[in-house]
């Protein structure tokens, strides 16, 4: 619910920063393009990010200069946060000001070495909304 909030809120505005998604999980950007056909979207593809979702493979040293150039404008990224920890250990992100994690979970921004803190953006999770596919999965 409070995704579709931040959301409303964005498409309403009259300043629509647009929203980045570095994410190894496909879907994303049709099923927002599809639930909001107006809001702006830059999809990233490099080379550096592969798998799918909890088999994510990024490798931050291989990214190439246009996805940092790219990444360093960001100001609002849903990415995976073991991405985002990685992203962080090897560049700036001087212009981030949310970050929408594709995950519920979201240590590895915790467990990371080196990571600047405090943090100067808003960092939210998908919690709360696994539990029933989870479910219907595990009864299938």
């Amino acid at each position: 619910i409070y995704i579709d909030i931040v959301i409303e809120i964005v498409i309403m505005s009259k300043y629509r920063p647009a929203i980045t998604l570095f994410t190894s999980i496909s879907n994303i950007a049709p099923a927002l393009r599809k639930a909001a056909p107006s809001l702006p979207l830059l999809e990233i593809v490099d080379e550096a990010l592969g798998g799918y979702g909890g088999t994510v493979e990024f490798d931050a040293s291989k990214i190439q200069k246009g996805t940092k150039t790219q990444l360093a404008a960001a100001e609002i990224l849903i990415t995976e946060p073991a991405v985002l920890a990685a992203l962080l250990q090897h560049m700036t992100l001087p212009n981030l000001r949310w970050c929408q994690s594709t995950y519920a979970g979201v240590d590895p921004l915790f467990t990371a070495s080196n990571l600047p803190m405090p943090r100067s953006f808003t960092l939210t999770r998908f919690a709360g909304k696994f539990g029933p596919p989870i479910a219907e999965w595990c009864l299938a």
